[in-house]
């Protein structure tokens, strides 16, 4: 089997220990206390995910993992439960019996605990020792090939969230003033304004233009927004056209170049901000293939809202373990249409007689 670890870059994975050392990389840190599990289509590996053992609490249904990878092509499955082996086998046995009615092989599945892999495969000690096999990744082939390619396994799983964790206050004190000063002006420009619908139309096309400026700086050059830009943002993503703009706008370039924007702001915003900022985010991570980082900012998102309607949805994506590739980019044009049609249900509403 192989993976490929970027466009140009095949890793191919041919002992358990491959798949141990692989395993973090794709999933973007060490997993501890999870079922992870590996879609293979032809022998490549097509989708990556994890969920939390069950622990003493009633087993999870893996249903909806096993009927989106069923959806997406795969052909077999590989799978690695990392924890004590009571709560891996009961977990390991569920998801396989689930595979198993779903007519999807199992190629592989191990238990991984303390430095040590069990094969739920193995017919018996000659292949599989009482004790386990141990292994240590340092140095490995795979791992290797894997930082080459540009991939990172973080140690654990709150490495990832302190990736997005607030920064310091002094640099949230000065968006908040910026934020404060920014809203002022706007309310005073809506309270001397004729026509307050038009200075709105205007202030929204201002604010996709400032989107796509920064947006067009951060995958020229890098350059990420300062104080000033980075409040505008904030608030300006408040207004549902200029967000989804900014969803199409992570469709039309490379998620992943997008990503340290979206940190950036993420990091900056107050409380208020912070869903649909963490939400776009976990979307750019999720084109970009980063299903760590995508959980991780969707839950902060959750964290400040729980009813957050695109929070929710991306949670339902992630739980499913759909992948990337099989969703539709969302385009600006198709958002244009979105609104245009809306806007006609409007005036037909209107024009309704009483």
């Amino acid at each position: 089997m192989a993976i490929s670890a970027t466009e140009t870059t095949r890793i191919r994975l041919g002992s358990p220990e491959d798949l141990l050392a692989a395993t973090p990389y794709l999933l973007g840190y060490h997993p501890s206390e999870s079922i992870a599990f590996l879609g293979l289509a032809s022998g490549d590996v097509k989708v990556t995910g994890r969920y939390d053992l069950s622990g003493s609490g009633a087993p999870r249904d893996p249903t909806r993992v096993v009927e989106n990878l069923s959806r997406q092509g795969v052909d077999s499955v590989l799978l690695l439960g990392y924890g004590p082996p009571g709560h891996v086998t009961v977990d390991m046995d569920i998801l396989r019996d689930a595979l198993a009615q779903a007519g999807l092989p199992v190629r592989e599945a191990l238990r991984v605990t303390e430095g040590r892999y069990w094969s739920y495969l193995c017919p018996g000690v000659d292949c599989c020792p009482v004790e386990g096999t141990a292994f240590d990744l340092a140095g490995e082939r795979v791992s290797a090939a894997m930082t080459f390619a540009g991939l990172q396994a973080l140690p654990k799983r709150e490495d990832v969230a302190a990736l997005i964790a607030p920064c310091e206050a002094e640099a949230r004190a000065e968006v908040r003033a910026a934020l404060a000063a920014k809203s002022a002006s706007l309310s005073e420009e809506l309270l001397g304004a004729r026509d307050t619908t038009a200075r709105w139309d205007a202030w929204r096309d201002e604010g996709v233009m400032l989107l796509r400026r920064v947006v067009a700086e951060v995958r020229e050059s890098g350059r990420l927004p300062e104080v000033g830009d980075i409040a505008s943002l904030c608030l300006l993503l408040g207004h549902d056209r200029i967000r989804d703009e900014a969803w199409a706008l992570v469709d039309e370039n490379e998620p992943e170049a997008l990503v340290p924007l979206w940190v950036r702001l993420v990091r900056h915003a107050e409380p208020e901000h912070v869903p649909v900022t963490a939400s776009l985010l976990s979307y750019a991570a999720w084109r970009a293939g980063n299903g760590a980082l995508s959980r991780i900012a969707v839950e902060r998102a959750l964290e400040a809202q729980p009813d957050y309607r695109l929070g929710l949805m991306l949670t339902d994506v992630l739980n499913a373990a759909i992948s990337p590739t099989a969703l539709p980019p969302i385009t600006r044009e198709w958002i244009a249409a979105t609104y245009a049609e809306d806007a006609a249900c409007e005036e037909e509403v209107r024009d309704v007689p009483v």
